[in-house]
């Protein structure tokens, strides 16, 4: 029997892949797939960081709605009062009067969802004025940031405007 051009025993092709283009061929998916998780950690990373930057414009919104609402708590408060927001690592304080009272029930206490967050200055407050919300220490900034390298700055305006 002659054999064939293509080679091979009796003109049978061998049929299936090399050793060494599998480890190839999965070379090159280990590698897209690192890729992949590290593009992916980093897109997760800029979530959270978006999520607790959210959080305390959230926290100083509702501290000024509170303060413009004329908002008192607590028995025996028959006058609404100025609110304020204090910021401190791994938690954000609501509070009720011109100054942060760390013993005060009334406090409304969140707590931070990420330890990877800093702010600067590490503890800061924000008081706004009842009825009219504005703020008495203007601009007031804080500035937000991890150990991806997300920053931001929020900061309020003398009319208790708040920006980031």
């Amino acid at each position: 029997m002659p054999r064939s051009a293509l080679g091979g025993r009796g003109g049978e092709r061998s049929r299936g892949f090399t050793l060494i283009e599998v480890v190839i061929v999965m070379a090159i998916v280990a590698i897209l797939g690192g890729l992949a998780l590290i593009l992916n950690m980093d897109n997760y990373r800029g979530y959270i960081f978006s999520g607790e930057r959210n959080t305390i414009v959230n926290v100083l919104q509702k501290a000024r709605s509170q303060a413009i609402n004329n908002i008192c708590l607590g028995s025996g408060c028959t006058d609404g009062k100025p609110h304020g927001a204090h910021f401190e690592p791994g938690k954000y304080i609501i509070f009720q009067g011109t100054a942060y009272d760390p013993l005060s029930t009334l406090n409304e206490i969140i707590k931070a969802d990420s330890s990877d967050i800093q702010i600067n200055p590490s503890a800061a407050d924000v008081v706004f004025s009842q009825l009219s919300g504005e703020v008495s220490v203007a601009p007031w900034t804080i500035t937000i940031s991890d150990s991806a390298g997300h920053n931001n700055t929020v900061s309020v305006n003398s009319e208790g405007r708040i920006s980031w």
